[in-house]
């Protein structure tokens, strides 16, 4: 005897309206229990929003709640794969910095606008280091003796990965000071697209920028074009060179270098965006000043930033017009 057919009965989708990518597990865990057919789009379209599907009946409901949602319209005011204006952060450290260098690092950024920064401390902290810490922080994240390098790449891809949707990253070191406001200028007045910005202003760029005007420009170079990359204390980024920077084969690859495999984090990462085409940018006047000793890697004592104007500059008073 011959098998019946089986027929395929395709689910009635319903597209109610979209809502950004960085959204939906919002969304979902808000209306599904009301709207057991919610579904979406397994696809994004090229501006990071993704459809709203009905299933199950509740059209006009779900298409009520995207609405709602997305303060009145259908479709979500974001059109980039970030939210504008958000940021992810971290100060990277070691145990040893807890109770010296890394307070006044913290106070400054406080003021410089990164409250509440994640703290990556490479080694075992003590109990008493933990409670210290939670005057500054909320999140403390610790590895083991990784070195350097690897803390600082790990950091990176934990900022991205725990929040792919931010518009800007940083990761700062244990040892600096800051200008007020920072966080506000940098938001509002990044460094040129297909750049990243270098937040330390000395050796070779000091004189770089000496007859230049305020403001961003190219970091040092050699007669090659390829640049320095002088200093990791204070290094943001856009999304855009946040992903460019994680996919460079370099930045991977560094770490088998028998001898810098632990170090030259600067080097690592301004090989990595040049190769991409990518520049290194600088600030006159410097916006932190470096304040170690001792370098926690053994190396010589970095130079001050001469430019550095103090912290109670406000480098918004750059973007005024008269």
């Amino acid at each position: 005897m011959a098998s019946t057919p089986r027929t395929l009965v395709v689910e009635r989708q319903i597209i109610c309206g979209s809502v950004h990518d960085s959204q939906v597990i919002e969304f979902r865990d808000k209306y599904k229990p009301l709207y057991p057919g919610l579904k979406f789009s397994t696809d994004i379209n090229p501006l990071c929003h993704r459809k709203v599907l009905a299933t199950q009946g509740y059209e006009a409901e779900i298409r009520h709640a995207v609405i709602d949602f997305n303060n009145g319209k259908e479709y979500p005011d974001i059109n980039t794969a970030w939210i504008p204006g958000t940021w992810e952060y971290a100060v990277t450290t070691v145990p040893s910095r807890v109770h010296t260098l890394l307070p006044q690092t913290l106070d400054s950024l406080t003021t410089a606008g990164f409250e509440d920064p994640i703290i990556a401390v490479d080694g075992e902290l003590e109990p008493s280091d933990n409670s210290f810490l939670r005057k500054w922080s909320s999140q403390i994240w610790t590895r083991q003796n990784i070195r350097t390098f690897a803390h600082w790449h790990m950091t990176m891809l934990e900022l991205y990965t725990r929040n792919p949707w931010a518009n800007f990253y940083a990761i700062f070191q244990d040892d600096f000071i800051a200008v007020r406001n920072l966080k506000h200028y940098l938001t509002q007045n990044p460094c040129p697209h297909r750049g990243y910005m270098n937040l330390l202003t000395f050796m070779e760029n000091e004189s770089k920028i000496a007859s230049l005007p305020f403001g961003w420009s190219e970091a040092a170079c050699g007669g090659d074009k390829r640049q320095f990359g002088r200093g990791a204390v204070a290094l943001a980024f856009s999304h855009t060179a946040v992903e460019t920077l994680l996919t460079q084969p370099h930045l991977t690859t560094r770490r088998r270098n028998s001898l810098k495999g632990h170090i030259s984090v600067d080097g690592a990462i301004v090989e990595s965006m040049n190769n991409a085409g990518w520049r290194e940018y600088i600030h006159k006047p410097s916006l932190v000043q470096h304040t170690g000793i001792e370098s926690s890697m053994g190396n010589n004592r970095h130079p001050i930033a001469a430019s550095f104007p103090g912290q109670d500059y406000n480098p918004l008073t750059l973007l005024q017009t008269t």
